[in-house]
């Protein structure tokens, strides 16, 4: 465990978006985008000006952030870059036909998103039914939680106060400005030496065990966004009560082993992204993580209308499909086809759930089927990558 005591280490253990601006219609938009990446060869920045200008009437782009945490397109000075949902959501556009059905895939996409971009405040909104009264509780207790378990394996003063540093709800503070007389040096002294080493900037141990409860400005802010999310996806009625749909998959949550004996829903990093933090190695955690694949399921379960089985692979129908997605992906953004030449695996992953549930189908464990041998025959591979966790190669005998 040397070496880790930095916030950035352990950021992977909160799942939250620090902002909430521009996230209203949020599904809506991100429908526009896969639609527009889709069917554009070359996506530029003066497509995503006229989204953003004139589709959607936005004064500023501050909606590039957004879509940037939810992993659905970088926007950048050199180009549009689609995320692992920007791609996912224009493979099924490409795959099914009517709106119906790519409404109900991109709508599981989305919920992907949340889960793993903000999901340990969404489902503790959720569990509360956006009760401004029960959320900063559940909210306090969340962090505490995951800070508690945290201490069991991290023990030393530098690295507790990097948890607490990444594992906290940011409260905004009156600035009181520099209205006071006098310099800190003399304030000191007047309060002795003891008193003023605070003040002189000297280093004083955190507190890593308590934390001030959310404010109301702060809860101003994320409820209405998170409602929205939450009607969207038909996990709360137009009266705002937590839907049927809502309560199942709190219940999955619960089962899966997210949630708190206090009652607050806590998530947890996986394999894979214990592995880019350098955590990997320590079985207290690694024990624990799930796999990407079980937040997947996790949604397709969660959005299902009646209880999901596990279906048996089909080889022959698996091994189509990965080529069709692979050459699908390929087609997409032209000016960068050279250095398409794998297939990222939480793409393919979430494309097979969405897909999947549009259609009606229960899941196979793809993952699982990825990773076995039975892929080999039809030339698909998968190997380790240093910024996904597999990319998906299709050989020669693999082609159309």
């Amino acid at each position: 465990m040397v070496g880790i005591a930095q916030p950035e280490n352990f950021s992977i253990f909160l799942r939250k978006i620090g902002y909430s601006v521009g996230l209203e219609n949020t599904l809506s938009r991100f429908s526009d985008f896969c639609h527009l990446y889709a069917k554009t060869p070359q996506l530029k920045n003066s497509d995503w000006k006229a989204l953003v200008r004139k589709k959607w009437d936005l004064k500023t782009e501050n909606i590039g952030d957004v879509f940037s945490s939810l992993k659905i397109a970088n926007i950048t000075p050199q180009g549009i870059f689609a995320g692992p949902f920007g791609e996912a959501g224009a493979l099924c556009i490409n795959f099914l036909y009517t709106p119906k059905e790519i409404n109900l895939a991109l709508s599981h996409l989305l919920a992907l998103s949340i889960m793993l971009a903000d999901g340990d405040i969404f489902f503790n909104c959720l569990s509360a039914q956006f009760g401004i009264e029960s959320i900063p509780r559940r909210l306090t207790g969340m962090v505490l939680g995951k800070r508690q378990e945290l201490f069991q394996i991290f023990k030393s003063q530098a690295e507790q106060e990097a948890i607490a540093t990444a594992i906290t709800i940011e409260r905004q503070r009156t600035n009181k400005g520099s209205s006071s007389k006098g310099s800190r040096l003399g304030a000191a002294a007047g309060l002795g030496l003891a008193g003023g080493l605070g003040h002189l900037g000297l280093p004083k141990a955190k507190d890593v065990h308590s934390m001030e409860s959310p404010s109301a400005d702060y809860l101003r802010h994320i409820v209405p966004s998170r409602k929205e999310w939450a009607r969207s996806l038909g996990l709360l009625s137009k009266d705002g009560e937590v839907t049927s749909q809502g309560w199942r998959w709190l219940q999955i949550l619960g089962d899966g082993g997210f949630v708190f004996q206090s009652g607050e829903y806590s998530l947890r990093p996986t394999k894979f992204e214990l592995e880019s933090h350098r955590l990997g190695a320590i079985p207290e955690l690694a024990s624990c993580a799930p796999r990407t694949w079980d937040y997947i399921s996790m949604v397709a379960r969660g959005l299902a209308t009646s209880d999901l089985h596990d279906a048996e692979p089909d080889d022959r129908a698996l091994s189509s499909l990965t080529i069709d997605l692979f050459a699908a992906f390929r087609e997409f953004s032209q000016d960068r086809r050279m250095v398409r030449n794998e297939l990222p695996l939480f793409v393919a992953l979430a494309s097979y759930m969405a897909l999947s549930r549009a259609s009606g189908k229960n899941l196979v464990d793809y993952d699982a089927w990825l990773r076995s041998d039975a892929p080999l025959e039809m030339g698909i591979k998968t190997r380790s990558s240093r910024t996904i966790e597999l990319g998906i190669l299709i050989g020669t005998n693999g082609h159309n």
